[in-house]
């Protein structure tokens, strides 16, 4: 019988060569092709753009299925695992999204069978198993910021691009800006990562603790990413000077957070709120 050591070892060489293959090289392919993706932005941006307030939707432990029920006429933002919760709820995201190359690799075809589109960025286009995917170009958080500083713009998919910051939370809040909102909602971002805090990102084979709202996110030993809080951190200092910058309210309803970055406040007042403002 094989270790799961062993079994360890051996996922994360095949890993190692599909990150190499296509999230390095696919990756590079993938900018040098972004533009073909012009129109399909601009149709999701008029499809959408419409709408002043979204839903940016986590996948931490306190997310919950009621929350979700109750604030669901809100246009919303998802990711990852977020089909877990789909048999506890009649709440549907407008858009989903995911990026992590790890998490990637262990995704098969029929996981993408429950979301209409997938949204991603270069470097895991060619990572998503489904058909019905399309990608943003990808930025380094320290490019962003270069970039903010001299053009001042709201990021956007196709020629200054979205950054990354170690959390799909962070690329989603930007997708959101992009399409007009001036009120962004996040909910489930516990922002509190047991077993896995670093400051660097590295791989570890997951403990005890479950960080995310189905026990079945994850499984014991499985292979994971580490939370690297301080880069998180930086990334969502940024998106709070972009928000501040261009009158955009970032509030974070989360039922339990460790972010403070942005202002905390209930499900509850954001329900009135929007119920008040339409």
């Amino acid at each position: 019988m094989i270790s799961q050591k062993l079994r360890n070892i051996l996922f994360l060489m095949r890993y190692y060569i599909s990150n190499l293959l296509f999230f390095r090289v696919g990756g590079y392919l993938a900018e040098g092709r972004i533009s073909q993706y012009k129109t399909f932005w601009s149709r999701l941006y008029e499809k959408n753009c419409g709408h002043r307030t979204w839903l940016v939707v986590a996948n931490g432990p306190s997310l919950d299925v009621a929350d979700l029920d109750l604030l669901n006429a809100i246009p919303s933002i998802a990711s990852n695992k977020i089909t877990l919760i789909y048999p506890n709820t009649n709440w549907r995201p407008s858009l989903f999204t995911i990026a992590d190359p790890l998490l990637l690799f262990k995704l098969k075809s029929n996981d993408y069978s429950l979301v209409p589109y997938t949204l991603t960025s270069t470097s895991g286009f060619h990572m998503v198993r489904s058909e019905n995917k399309a990608p943003w170009k990808m930025r380094t958080l320290e490019e962003a910021v270069s970039l903010y500083a001299t053009r001042r713009e709201i990021p956007e998919p196709i020629s200054k691009g979205f950054f990354g910051s170690k959390t799909i939370t962070i690329s989603n809040i930007q997708i959101a800006m992009w399409l007009g909102a001036k009120k962004i909602y996040l909910i489930g971002c516990d922002h509190d990562y047991e077993e896995e805090s670093s400051e660097y990102v590295q791989k570890l084979s997951h403990g005890e603790t479950s960080n995310h709202f189905h026990p079945d996110y994850r499984k014991k030993g499985e292979i994971v990413n580490n939370a690297p809080i301080r880069a998180m951190n930086s990334g969502f200092e940024h998106i709070r000077r972009i928000a501040d910058d261009h009158g955009i309210e970032i509030i974070n309803v989360s039922r339990k957070t460790k972010l403070k970055t942005f202002k905390v406040s209930t499900v509850e007042a954001a329900l009135k709120e929007y119920t008040v403002s339409g």
